[in-house]
């Protein structure tokens, strides 16, 4: 989708990815919490521990990733002058980084109801998710 704008424009989006990656490495993590304590929780078949452990990271991951986000749209200068020098390329991926940080939100906290939606064996729904 990217390569008919150009090559600067193939380098700045690949520039975002890892620090996305960093970020989305803690809500994996996050993801991986809910899954496993979900799925005790519902091995012990206490569906009011399940409903609260899944809340408690949701709310976990709305403050993480909106701190976060904001956090990484004010500092996507640095960031971006450290994965790069050619300013070019920086210019274009500060722009991209920015959108894709103030956005990241929707996708952490998707991944972490589909893993708590893993964790008590729904996992067609993830796959339709």
């Amino acid at each position: 989708m990217i390569s008919p704008l150009g090559e600067e424009a193939i380098s700045a989006v690949s520039l975002t990815s890892q620090p996305m990656l960093l970020f989305f490495s803690i809500m994996y993590a996050l993801g991986t919490t809910v899954s496993i304590m979900v799925a005790q929780a519902k091995g012990r078949k206490d569906e009011e521990a399940q409903n609260f452990i899944t809340t408690i990271i949701i709310k976990i991951t709305l403050i993480t990733s909106i701190v976060l986000g904001i956090l990484l749209a004010l500092f996507s200068r640095p960031i971006m002058n450290i994965c790069s020098q050619q300013k070019e390329t920086v210019e274009l991926s500060i722009q991209f980084f920015r959108i894709t940080a103030g956005f990241m939100v929707f996708n952490a906290v998707s991944t972490v109801v589909n893993s708590a939606l893993r964790g008590i064996g729904k996992t067609f729904v993830t796959l339709i998710t």
